[in-house]
C-alpha cells in the first residue's frame, strides 16, 4: 500500500513540476517586463520635457532614451519609436509663429507672453490656443525576452498580434530574440 502512494505522489509530481517550472520562469520575465515598463514611463516623462525646451529635436530624444534605459539588463540594441501625439501638425501650423531659416520655412509655438497672446486671440479660440501648448509624446521600446522557456512562449503569441507598436518591434527581432513592445506617454506644458 505504501510503495502505490509513494510511485502516485511522485507521478503527480513529475506531472506538474514543468507547469511549475514554466510558471516561475514566466513570472521572472513578466517581473523584468514590469521594470521594463517602469523605466519607459520615467524615460517618457523625460522625452516630453526635453521637448517642451527644445521643440521636438529627435536626436536629442534619441539622446535622453539611451541615457535614461542605460541601467536596464538585458537590452539590445534597436531603435526606440517615438511619436508626437499632441499637438497635431495642424495645430502648430495654425497656433504657431512662421520661422525662415536657411531658406526653410518652420512653425514653432511660441510660449512667450501667454496672457498678451491670448488677449489677441478671439474668445473661441482661447482655449483651443492653450491646449496646443500640452506636449505629448509615446516612446515605445523593444525589449529583449531573454527567460529560457518562457521566451519562445510568450514570442509564439507576440507574433500574432496586430498591435502596430508590436509589429514594429517584431521587425526589430528578426534574426534575433523575441522582443516586447513596451510603451509608455508623457504630458506636460
Amino acid at each position: 500500500m505504501k510503495q502505490g502512494i509513494r510511485g502516485q505522489s511522485m507521478l503527480e509530481t513529475l506531472l506538474l513540476m514543468p507547469l511549475l517550472v514554466f510558471l516561475l520562469l514566466a513570472i521572472v520575465q513578466l517581473l523584468w517586463l514590469f521594470l521594463t515598463h517602469q523605466m519607459v514611463q520615467s524615460t517618457a516623462v523625460f522625452v516630453t520635457r526635453q521637448a517642451s525646451i527644445d521643440g521636438g529635436n529627435m536626436l536629442r530624444h534619441m539622446e535622453t532614451i539611451e541615457k535614461r534605459m542605460r541601467a536596464l539588463p538585458g537590452k539590445a540594441v534597436h531603435i526606440p519609436l517615438v511619436n508626437r501625439l499632441h499637438p497635431t501638425d495642424e495645430q502648430i501650423i495654425q497656433y504657431g509663429d512662421e520661422i525662415m531659416r536657411q531658406g526653410q520655412r518652420y512653425y514653432r509655438l511660441s510660449t512667450d507672453f501667454t496672457l498678451v497672446r491670448m488677449d489677441n486671440l478671439p474668445a473661441d479660440m482661447r482655449e483651443h490656443w492653450l491646449r496646443s501648448r500640452i506636449v505629448q509624446y509615446e516612446v515605445v521600446w523593444c525589449q529583449p525576452l531573454k527567460v529560457p522557456v518562457a521566451a519562445p512562449v510568450m514570442a509564439y503569441f507576440l507574433r500574432r498580434t496586430v498591435d502596430d507598436k508590436q509589429q514594429y518591434c517584431n521587425l526589430q527581432a528578426v534574426g534575433r530574440e523575441p522582443m516586447k513592445a513596451v510603451t509608455s506617454r508623457g504630458a506636460g506644458p
